[in-house]
């Protein structure tokens, strides 16, 4: 009884299954291209996130650079280390007039150049120390690296005070010469 209308209407249901497994298939592959344009927009984001961080580090690396150019002197580019260092230690001699500065002979290292410098002084006060100590502390190109600070007395009472470091350069290479 129903197998006439089965065959009659088989058609039918053939082109109606085909057109679901069609909609289903279309339906699966519609899924998937979302899932993927989701991830697509997720990765999208976290570079633009990390382009803004490079963007950021870079500017930060830029100003940066800028003060440091502002820091080394202009004459850096014309002069040798070893003359710097030499320059230096007259500015030394010239500052603490007065005082006795020695050098001993200027190293030349991988990483840098460095000059043995020893300054003593009459200690008539805390003051005159730590102005010294200030204008080493401050100094820029060459910078003077602190080795020891000492303090003796004499029998009669008068006091001498000993500072001890290098000053030092960056090898040549780069800016220098």
């Amino acid at each position: 009884m129903y197998e006439g209308f089965i065959r009659a209407r088989m058609p039918l249901f053939m082109v109606t299954g085909v057109i679901f497994a069609l909609l289903l298939g279309g339906n699966i592959a519609l899924m998937k291209y979302n899932l993927a344009l989701e991830m697509l927009i997720r990765k999208t984001r976290a570079v633009d996130v990390k382009k803004r961080h490079i963007m950021r580090d870079t500017e930060d690396i830029r100003r940066r650079l800028a003060l440091l150019g502002r820091m080394v002197p202009r004459s850096m580019t014309d002069v040798s280390g070893r003359e710097m260092i030499l320059r230096a230690t007259d500015a030394l001699k010239t500052r603490f007039r007065g005082d006795t500065v020695s050098v001993s002979e200027m190293t030349s290292g991988l990483n840098e150049i460095y000059l043995p410098v020893e300054i003593s002084f009459a200690f008539d006060g805390y003051y005159r120390l730590l102005s010294r100590l200030r204008s080493l502390e401050h100094k820029s190109f060459p910078f003077f690296r602190f080795s020891t600070l000492s303090f003796s007395r004499k029998k009669g009472g008068a006091a001498s005070c000993v500072i001890r470091g290098d000053l030092v350069m960056p090898a040549t290479g780069g800016l220098l010469k």
